[in-house]
């Protein structure tokens, strides 16, 4: 059992596990288990597993997404002009948002774990 939980908020794309953003995740994920936090990688879509997810999910990481995915293509319309996404249709980040009660991971994640 986990002492805390926490919603890590990320593009299924950068699910990749060369550098970048999914090498943080990995990096984040491993670092909240060894302080005994459950982490829920919440995410646009969820294809298929791949050796990647499943190290993920080996390591203590479980995903969150949505039952009716966003193509890609509609997502350069809705991120050119600003960085926001509606989440009232989407149930993958409104049941992250309801499991992790608003704790995102983010600049204060030391700070969530009392470091």
């Amino acid at each position: 059992m986990y002492n805390k939980r926490i919603a890590f908020l990320m593009s299924y794309q950068h699910l990749i596990p060369h550098g970048g953003i999914g090498q943080f995740a990995l990096s984040f994920v491993r670092l909240m288990k060894e302080n005994n936090v459950k982490v829920d990688i919440v995410t646009d879509k969820f294809d298929k597993p791949t050796e990647f997810t499943k190290t993920l999910i080996n390591e203590g990481a479980r995903f969150i997404y949505t039952d009716n995915p966003l193509p890609y293509t509609k997502h350069q319309g809705i991120f050119m002009y600003g960085d926001s996404y509606c989440i009232k249709d989407s149930t993958g980040l409104s049941s992250g948002f309801a499991t992790n009660s608003g704790r995102i991971a983010g600049k204060n994640a030391l700070i969530f774990l009392g470091k």
